[in-house]
């Protein structure tokens, strides 16, 4: 009887451990997409034209979310005092640029600019203004995101804009938006800058 009792215990044990994935929980990855409201929060910046541009113009929107904790810290020093929560959400969607996709919805017609094609063209011994407009007639200049700060409640957000519009063109800010009826709407620009 002990030795049916062992076998038995052997084929079950072999058997739980080919038939698959066992319950134990398994650590939720770390989400790296960047978030659907976030697209929607940068359609509405850019339908409502916070930088100057060409509303007629097509956009062209660098590939890469801007990481770039300066502007953060820029608004931070400015007479807005910003809430807590929105500014700890900021820096931890800004830990490292993430890839946007073609998901925003706008009203004018848009172009993803790869990465690689933006560092270029800031770089004087390579990709030139010239080159820029040949290879994009319709538009007027890049536009570049960093990734969104959202509350929990996912209706306040804080977020920067950049528009590089030229060799010596460059104007943006750190907005803070709210959402008000299902639509993203600009509560305070809370810091800005220009080139």
């Amino acid at each position: 009887m002990p030795r049916c009792l062992s076998f038995i215990v052997i084929i079950s044990v072999l058997s739980a451990c080919t038939l698959g994935p066992t319950s134990t929980p398994q650590p939720t990855p770390l989400m790296t997409d960047v978030d659907p409201e976030e697209y929607a929060l940068f359609s509405a910046m850019l339908d409502q034209n916070l930088v100057g541009y060409d509303p007629e113009a097509a956009a062209v929107i660098r590939d890469q979310t801007s990481p770039n904790i300066d502007h953060l810290e820029f608004a931070l020093k400015g007479p807005y005092k910003l809430p807590e929560e929105l500014v700890q959400a900021y820096r931890l969607r800004n830990d490292q640029p993430y890839t946007l996709a073609p998901s925003f919805a706008l009203k004018q017609a848009y172009t993803l600019m790869p990465q690689a094609e933006y560092d270029a063209l800031l770089r004087t011994d390579s990709m030139s203004w010239e080159d820029f407009e040949t290879e994009y007639p319709q538009a007027r200049g890049v536009f570049v995101f960093s990734r969104a700060g959202l509350d929990a409640a996912r209706d306040q957000a804080l977020v920067s804009l950049s528009y590089y519009c030229g060799s010596l063109c460059l104007e943006g800010g750190m907005f803070l938006m709210v959402k008000e009826d299902g639509v993203w709407k600009v509560e305070q620009e809370v810091a800005s800058w220009q080139a």
